[in-house]
Formats: C-alpha cells, structure tokens, sequence
C-alpha cells in the first residue's frame, strides 16, 4: 500500500498525510490493506460488504483519523469505538463509526500553532464513509466530524460567535449628541 492510494484527505488545514502513515497502514491485516487500495478506484459489491463489517470500518475510520490525532496529542487511553452509534447507515449505502481518542496536548506548535497547555483531552468524533460525493461516481469519501469547539474548550480556548460589524456613529461616539 502507498500513500497515494488512499483517499483524499479533504480536512480544511491539514493537507496531504501524515508522515508516519506508512507505519499505521503496517498495521492492517492484509485484506484491509487491500481493500483500501481497491477503495479509491471503484470497489467491487463484494468489498463493499467487507466495508460493511465491524472490523473493517472501525479500523477504516482509525486509519483515517488516528495518525493526525497522536501529531498532536500524546495518546493516553485507547482509541474507542461507540458501537451503539457506530454502524452501516440505512438505505445510504455509508457507514458511520462513532469514536473518541484521549490524549495530552504537550508538544509546542504542532496543534495549530499552539503551545504546548499540557492538558488531558477526550478528542470526539463521528467518521462517515461513503461511496461518492456527488460529483464522482464510485470515490470512496471519508467525512469526519470532530467536535472542536469541546476540544478547544478542553485545551483553555474560547470561541467567540460575535459576527463583526460596524459600529453605529452614535454607538461609537463620533455622531454629534444632542441637548
């Protein structure tokens, strides 16, 4: 398996993989490895029922998220998978894998600039994998959810939702006041 066989990583900021990916995908069985491959150019109905297997779509999604998650955080309790909101998605064909990961924010910079807070987090997220996006036939996509605004919580950073606007002349004090 190479690195450019895998699914695109469509994350908004984090383009390309991981450099230590390769020791990651050494740990799949070699059906899986397999089966990632195959993924990316049209699968066949019956890889599509491996997918389709618990052991194979927890460890799809794990591959696709874990090696990013131990970049920046040093991992301290198991990646866990929630089985009673993780599973094939009804009459989509997609399969959604419920997941959280724990670790310690102590390495400066490699988090989004951040300095290292050395805090403890528990990183969630819903993983969906699916065949297409709408614009291609037969592209294996993964959509990964994570919840951010818990994780920067987590990490001692606010979100501000203000939307910025002008000030009002007479908000600001440069309209003239009246007697």
């Amino acid at each position: 398996m190479r690195i450019e066989d895998l699914p695109d990583r469509p994350s908004e900021g984090h383009q390309g993989h991981p450099p230590n990916l390769d020791s990651y995908l050494r740990m799949l069985e070699d059906d899986e490895q397999e089966l990632l491959g195959r993924l990316r150019t049209g699968p066949t109905p019956e890889q599509l029922y491996l997918l389709r297997q618990e052991r194979m779509w927890s460890k799809m999604a794990w591959i696709d998220v874990y090696p990013w998650l131990v970049q920046w955080f040093t991992s301290e309790e198991d990646w866990l998978i929630d089985p009673q909101r993780s599973g094939p998605i009804e009459e989509t064909g997609a399969v959604g894998v419920a997941w959280t990961f724990g670790g310690v924010h102590d390495t400066d910079g490699v988090f989004n600039g951040l300095p290292a807070t050395r805090r403890h987090v528990l990183v969630r997220g819903f993983t969906v994998m699916s065949m297409g996006d709408g614009t291609q036939e037969y592209r294996f996509v993964f959509s990964r959810y994570i919840d951010w605004v818990d994780l920067y919580s987590q990490l001692g950073l606010t979100i501000n939702w203000r939307i910025p606007i002008e000030l009002d002349p007479v908000d600001s004090g440069d309209a003239p006041r009246g007697e």
